[in-house]
């Protein structure tokens, strides 16, 4: 805990030299819920309690390609046999899709989520970009680039082994409700449908002359986000951004950033977002009142929300730490090195 503090007060000076968003509210999300009565005043806590309490699987890659697991009902962590650097667990942590090196080019191999042992490769060949799983599961959807055939965006089910080529946009997400959202690089498509966000967008991206990109986008139950970038960084009026929507009220909120971003993240709950800033940077940004716990990092190698959005789990460099975000309490694994950090049932 104490080699924590130091390195919190240097990421914290870093997100006002680096990254350091700046908002533009055009109509801010509703306002966050009261304390849970139970926490308003809670019994005292050590730290394994709360992890304990907090539930599911944290999963991450440290220090030489070594995957490793912790269920933290129990604690125990667990590594893979194999050394994978890259993984994408499944929502209920039961597969997991996995890369060892080359980096980008090795084949994608399917892993047991509770034996952490290889079940088998996959079909997917060619670089692999992200990897989006549906909220259920069921389907995975793996983007991938090559000579041969381009960019590609391949659909695995179980038992995940042979990739189907159902689209050439690898900009995409799947919804809490199981449909499917894609980008063109302009428009967005939710099951093959153009949402009406062009304006909102162009906006966002500030009007650049020679338009806009979508790098990213992601949803919740309540909306999605969605990153763009113009076309042309040195038109003047052209700038990156988020554009966090609330479809349930029609509310947005432009949050301008210093670089593109190519992956984000929105809390369970739609509180906060991460967004992506250059290769092992990763910015947190509230959306709601108390939505940041009070002592995360602004700036880190990743963030984690637990299924159920009470709980943020970020990597430091020597730690995998969790904050309550309720209660205010804290906790923290030892970890050598982690990244690529995600948060399973």
């Amino acid at each position: 805990m104490r080699i924590a503090v130091p390195l919190i007060t240097v990421l914290g000076a870093l997100v006002l030299l680096v990254a350091a968003p700046s908002r533009t509210t055009v109509a801010g999300p509703a306002a966050a819920p009261g304390p849970h009565p139970t926490d308003i005043h809670p019994p005292p806590l050590n730290s394994g309690d709360m992890m304990r309490r907090a539930g599911g699987v944290l999963w991450w890659v440290g220090t030489g390609c070594r995957l490793e697991r912790v269920t933290m009902s129990t604690l125990v962590a667990t590594r893979a046999e194999s050394r994978e650097c890259r993984a994408w667990p499944s929502p209920n942590g039961r597969v997991v899709l996995a890369q060892g090196r080359p980096v980008g080019r090795a084949p994608i191999v399917a892993l047991n989520g509770s034996s952490m042992q290889s079940l088998h490769a996959t079909t997917v060949q060619g670089r692999v970009g992200l990897v989006t799983w549906s909220a259920d599961s069921r389907f995975a959807a793996v983007c991938t680039s090559g000579r041969r055939h381009g960019t590609r965006l391949e659909l695995l089910s179980a038992p995940f082994r042979k990739g189907e080529t159902v689209g050439y946009r690898c900009t995409t997400a799947f919804s809490p409700t199981g449909t499917t959202l894609t980008s063109d690089g302009h428009s967005i498509y939710e099951n093959g449908g153009k949402l009406r966000l062009g304006k909102a967008l162009d906006i966002a991206a500030g009007r650049p002359r020679h338009g806009y990109s979508v790098t990213a986008v992601t949803a919740v139950s309540s909306g999605l986000a969605v990153a763009v970038a113009p076309v042309d960084p040195t038109d003047p009026s052209a700038q990156f951004a988020v554009l966090v929507l609330n479809r349930e009220n029609g509310s947005s909120s432009t949050f301008r950033t210093n670089l593109p971003s190519f992956d984000l993240a929105v809390a369970p709950d739609g509180s906060a977002f991460w967004y992506e800033q250059g290769r092992g940077r990763e910015v947190l940004q509230s959306l709601q009142p108390g939505g940041v716990p009070a002592g995360a990092p602004p700036i880190a190698y990743s963030y984690a929300w637990s299924p159920d959005g009470r709980n943020l789990a970020v990597t430091l460099h020597d730690q995998v730490k969790v904050f309550d975000r309720r209660t205010g309490a804290t906790g923290s694994i030892p970890a050598a090195d982690p990244r690529s950090l995600t948060w399973t049932s």
